[in-house]
């Protein structure tokens, strides 16, 4: 891992909540947590998150605009919110992983998913 992410991981997890909303607290941690793991895998993100007018008070505050509340978003919304705000031309993609027990085998069957696969079955 490079300086900058470090340096962002640390942005992101020692950031003061000073001037947020209970709920914008709460939210904030995993958002933190999320970010830190983007950061962790893109020194390009975390080079984002570094930036000067950007931080995880101001993340949560552009969330929460007048007229958007938070307690009606999905967890993806609020996730692709924060890399918005952080990294404006991105997007977030979701998939999921069922590990299914395999009968009288050693190992388990997985079945990975993506979120728009999912929405498309429904």
């Amino acid at each position: 891992m490079t300086q900058i992410q470090t340096d962002a991981i640390r942005k992101l997890t020692e950031a003061k909540h000073d001037g947020l909303t209970d709920m914008q607290k709460y939210l904030a941690t995993h958002v933190a947590k999320t970010c830190a793991q983007f950061c962790e895998q893109s020194e390009e993100f975390a080079a984002a998150v570094m930036a000067q007018d950007k931080s995880l008070v101001g993340c949560m505050k552009a969330m929460t605009l007048p007229g958007r509340g938070l307690g009606y978003l999905s967890d993806f919304e609020v996730y692709r919110m924060a890399a918005r705000y952080f990294f404006p031309e991105s997007d977030v993609e979701w998939s999921m992983k069922i590990s299914m027990p395999a009968k009288n085998q050693t190992s388990a069957k997985i079945l990975e998913l993506k979120f728009e696969d999912l929405l498309n079955f429904l």
